[in-house]
């Protein structure tokens, strides 16, 4: 038995359309394709970016790290000029101190000095005075 023109009309018609399906198939294939080396391409290119950024991450994080190693070393610089700076301005205020009290005793030696001078002025005088009277004496005496 031979198909009926109708059952060949469908069969053509389920052929043509099966075809044009197939070309609409391919077609969405070729731009499922395109879409997808686009998509692949620019996974790549995040991917690449993501690489770096990570670099740039490490390297901000070791120049973080040396930054904090160079604040803790220049902290500790910083403590030990305070407290050598303390320690010079004691020593200072000790030896203002020191001097201060050189100069009252130099004063006051000054004085006992002086004082001793005079004594001793009044001391010649009297000598004088009384080698003067001794050589009147023994001038007496020989007359």
């Amino acid at each position: 038995m031979s198909p009926s023109p109708r059952s060949r009309l469908v069969i053509l018609i389920s052929g043509l359309s099966n075809c044009c399906f197939s070309e609409s198939h391919l077609e969405n294939e070729e731009q499922g394709k395109s879409r997808n080396e686009a998509e692949n391409h620019q996974l790549r290119a995040l991917e690449k970016q993501l690489k770096t950024l990570k670099l740039e991450k490490e390297d901000v994080y070791k120049d973080l790290a040396d930054a904090r190693e160079q604040l803790t070393t220049r902290s500790r610089e910083l403590r030990e000029v305070q407290v050598k700076r303390q320690r010079a301005v004691e020593e200072a205020q000790e030896v203002e101190d020191r001097y201060s009290q050189i100069r009252l005793q130099k004063l006051k030696l000054s004085r006992e000095l002086r004082d001793r001078e005079e004594e001793m002025e009044v001391v010649m005088e009297k000598v004088e005075s009384l080698r003067q009277e001794l050589c009147k004496a023994d001038k007496s005496k020989m007359e």
